[in-house]
C-alpha cells in the first residue's frame, strides 16, 4: 500500500516495478474513496494495451506498454481514490499494490 499526495493539475505516474514486461498481465481498476464507484481502467498483455474509456478520466490516462505504468494527467479532485495494480503470470502467483491517492489544491 502507498500513500501519494499529487496537486490539482499535474501529472502522477504509479509504478508497477516492472522494468521489462513479458508474458506478464498488468490489470489497473479504480475506486472511489466512499466506494460510490469502482471499475477497470487499463489492462496490458503482450503488445495489447487498452484503457477503457470513462467519462471521470476522459483521455487524461496513459498505459506505459514496456512497464505497463499507469500515469494520470492533469489530475483533478475527482481523481483521489484507491488504484488497485493487479500482475498476473502464468506459473507464478499473483501481485497485488495499492495506491492511494489523495488530491489537494485550490
Amino acid at each position: 500500500m502507498q500513500n501519494i499526495t499529487v496537486r490539482r493539475g499535474e501529472h502522477c505516474t504509479l509504478p508497477t516495478g516492472i522494468d521489462r514486461r513479458s508474458n506478464i498481465m498488468i490489470l489497473w481498476s479504480f475506486t472511489t474513496f466512499d466506494k460510490q464507484s469502482s471499475f477497470a481502467m487499463a489492462q496490458l498483455y503482450k503488445d495489447d494495451a487498452e484503457i477503457t474509456p470513462t467519462e471521470l478520466f476522459g483521455n487524461r490516462l496513459h498505459l506505459d506498454r514496456q512497464t505497463g505504468s499507469l500515469t494520470i494527467k492533469d489530475i483533478t479532485f475527482t481523481d483521489s481514490g484507491v488504484y488497485q495494480l493487479q500482475i498476473r503470470q502464468i506459473g507464478l502467483q499473483e501481485s497485488h499494490e495499492k495506491f492511494y491517492l489523495f488530491v489537494y489544491g485550490r
